[in-house]
């Protein structure tokens, strides 16, 4: 039975992974980083995939390094899937205001310094 629940949560975090890396980061990190990332997040049996994604991309989001043009362009449709997420009950509103508040403050045009 162990076994069974740790595959689900290993898939579970595979399927956030994916999401992460590739709908809300556009591809901009290697799928593995992004996985790896992921799996280090605690993961509690409630947590949807759409749930785990969105932490996932938040660390990203806030650690760019030298992917922050990339990022940019990123985070608009990685809001956009944050928003339509909370609307269908995947993710609650404390990480979308979280998500949103970071992405904001973070690569709002008047708040770059290029």
């Amino acid at each position: 039975m162990f076994a069974f629940f740790k595959s689900r949560t290993k898939s579970k975090i595979e399927m956030a992974s994916k999401i992460a890396a590739e709908e809300l980061l556009g591809d901009v990190f290697p799928y593995d980083d992004v996985k790896d990332h992921a799996s280090r997040l605690v993961l509690p049996k409630r947590q949807t995939a759409e749930m785990l994604a969105t932490q996932t991309a938040l660390w990203f989001f806030r650690n760019p390094g030298d992917k922050f043009p990339d990022l940019f362009q990123a985070q608009i449709i990685a809001r956009l899937s944050a928003l339509e997420w909370h609307q269908e009950g995947k993710i609650p509103s404390t990480l979308l205001f979280a998500f949103e508040q970071s992405l904001y403050k973070m690569y709002h045009p008047n708040n770059r310094s290029e």
